[in-house]
């Protein structure tokens, strides 16, 4: 295949699933575990996440030519690599609903509050299902623009909010006393990205994938490094018991930036804008891969049919869960489900090594499969 996604697309991309993924909830759970000393658990996220980087794409980068269930059934054998790529597939496809929900309820409540929540979903991922169904070297082509509006928004934030911040709240970074490792906010910031599992269904249309682990650390931790600054700015203008107090800290911190005398009266629609743009990319990113995980499980050549399929259990998931559970029902699917999977990769290097499967010539670089084939089309 002459058209892959190129080594600039890897890091944008692995930078935007991360950042996008998690800029409406870590901040949020951050100050909640750690008050000012919320870099603590941010900063155990971005080591967790990089030991899983190995982990996860070291064994996706000895089978470039197979999708990450492709990769269970060969280690693990027909049955129990089909169930584990089945619950894979269905954890993508939840995290598409829980994702776009956290990713519209930022604009639904600010913008459309007496407007159902079930119509802001639906037009949301409308949008996001047509870039799904463009396939990842379409989709994956867009990621070094939307990293750019990403920091431009950033940098309209840092540059007019300056004035208005006090750094203070942040001294001394020695000072651990707000810190509390016994709450669920601090361990739910503290796992490893779960965008790690969206990245392995990916594999066969990146090239060069032997330079894989190195690409995506690279964007994971520009990821870690724009997670800490969001989760700074709430503090810095609010303090951290004012932070705590907020159900939105990040968004709130947003919504009173003000500047006079500025064509735009509203300076917080930058950035908002482009994260809501961002994160309903990654939401892209999930449909596809969950799909794709499907379409393969079941033979089918169309993964088009299994992004729609997916597309549709997402915005009935996004649409029916209430309005104040969306925190409390995406951390409960993370903390269940992401140690089970690091715990399933950490089974098929077992596999790999005891069934011999590192000393048999390597398999093709190629993608062999006809579902695979058809997201170069």
């Amino acid at each position: 295949m002459d058209s892959k996604i190129t080594a600039g697309q890897q890091v944008a991309f692995a930078f935007l699933l991360n950042l996008c993924a998690n800029v409406w909830v870590m901040p949020g759970a951050s100050i909640n575990g750690g008050g000012k000393s919320f870099w603590v658990p941010i900063l155990i996220s971005g080591l967790n996440t990089v030991a899983a980087t190995y982990l996860v794409l070291g064994l996706s980068r000895k089978f470039p030519g197979l999708t990450g269930v492709e990769m269970a059934q060969k280690i693990l054998g027909r049955y129990l690599g089909w169930a584990f790529g089945l619950l894979w597939a269905l954890f993508l496809a939840v995290g598409s609903g829980a994702d776009a929900r956290v990713a519209t309820e930022q604009v639904w409540e600010r913008y459309f509050t007496f407007t159902p929540v079930w119509a802001v979903v639906v037009l949301s991922m409308i949008g996001v299902v047509i870039l799904a169904l463009g396939g990842p070297l379409r989709m994956t082509r867009m990621a070094p623009l939307m990293a750019a509006y990403v920091a431009i928004g950033y940098l309209i934030l840092l540059a007019f909010a300056s004035r208005q911040v006090n750094l203070g709240y942040l001294l001394p970074l020695t000072d651990l006393s707000e810190l509390n490792p016994a709450s669920i906010n601090f361990w739910v910031t503290a796992l490893p990205s779960r965008v790690i599992y969206i990245v392995p269904m990916f594999v066969p249309f990146f090239s060069q994938p032997d330079k894989l682990i190195s690409r995506f650390k690279l964007g994971l931790l520009i990821g870690i490094a724009a997670l800490l600054i969001a989760s700074a700015v709430p503090i810095v203008f609010f303090g951290s018991d004012g932070a705590r107090a907020l159900s939105t800290p990040y968004a709130s911190a947003l919504a009173i930036v003000t500047v006079y005398n500025f064509p735009f009266e509203r300076l917080e629609l930058f950035p908002r804008y482009f994260h809501l743009m961002a994160s309903l990319f990654t939401v892209a990113a999930l449909l596809y891969s969950s799909g794709l995980a499907l379409c393969q499980l079941f033979g089918s050549k169309t993964p088009a049919w299994w992004v729609g399929g997916v597309s549709v259990f997402g915005a009935l998931l996004a649409s029916s869960t209430p309005e104040n559970e969306v925190f409390e029902e995406y951390v409960m699917v993370m903390l269940l489900l992401a140690p089970l999977f690091l715990t399933g990769f950490a089974l098929m290097w077992v596999v790999y090594y005891a069934r011999g499967m590192h000393r048999q010539p390597p398999p093709p670089a190629e993608p062999q499969d006809e579902a695979v084939k058809a997201g170069f089309k």
